[in-house]
């Protein structure tokens, strides 16, 4: 069986997998010490800095993405988050899902990039392998900074690491739960969220045509 053909494969499986490297050690450097003044959160940074709009049509990554959903891809959301030693933290939640869409998990997916090293003491992403068969959950507001949604409903009680070393990357399901812990190091933690879709992979709560990707060439 090819190697293509086996992370499809534990990808199916878990609703997950790791892949790369994405980028150069250099490139990896150079991207932080570009992204190491941003904000701890900001949202489609592929739209407003080219080193971004770069990284997400990167050959390696976009491959990876294709032999899961096509090769025909677009960029619904991007979010770029350099986690501070402190308190952030992400709740228990499916990336596929929200209160303006819904995504097709067999057209969609999630690709967390590392730009500086993710493991457990900076606070690196937990996933609930195979939580992913159990479809969307219900949702509610979480109650932490910024209202983020969380799963309402029983919490997973099995978790995995995902150790992702920089210019590394780790492919989610649409409908994989996961969340991630307080940077307890003393730096901040840099990653690059990715949501890619195929044609057909949104259906907006309201009824509309989704007219806010774009396309990767």
């Amino acid at each position: 069986m090819s190697e293509a053909a086996l992370c499809t494969q534990r990808y199916t499986r878990t609703g997950f997998d790791f892949f790369g490297p994405w980028a150069e050690p250099s490139e990896v450097r150079a991207l932080q010490n570009l992204l190491d003044a941003h904000p701890p959160v900001v949202k489609n940074p592929h739209l407003a800095i080219p080193e971004i709009s770069r990284i997400v049509a990167a050959g390696v990554i976009r491959k990876a993405v294709s032999q899961l959903i096509g090769s025909e891809l677009w960029v619904e959301n991007t979010f770029l988050i350099s986690k501070p030693p402190g308190e952030m933290q992400v709740p228990p939640h499916q990336d596929g899902v929200n209160s303006r869409l819904i995504l097709d998990p067999g057209r969609s997916v999630t690709a967390w990039l590392a730009i500086t090293p993710a493991t457990v003491e900076t606070g690196c992403v937990f996933v609930a392998p195979a939580s992913h068969r159990h479809g969307y959950l219900p949702t509610k507001t979480a109650d932490l900074p910024g209202r983020p949604l969380t799963i309402d409903g029983p919490v997973p009680q099995d978790w995995v690491a995902a150790l992702i070393p920089a210019g590394h990357g780790l492919l989610m399901d649409s409908r994989l739960i996961h969340y991630s812990p307080p940077n307890a190091s003393a730096s901040p933690r840099i990653g690059l969220n990715v949501r890619y879709v195929a044609p057909g992979g949104i259906t907006m709560r309201d009824g509309s045509a989704p007219t806010h990707l774009t396309r990767i060439q």
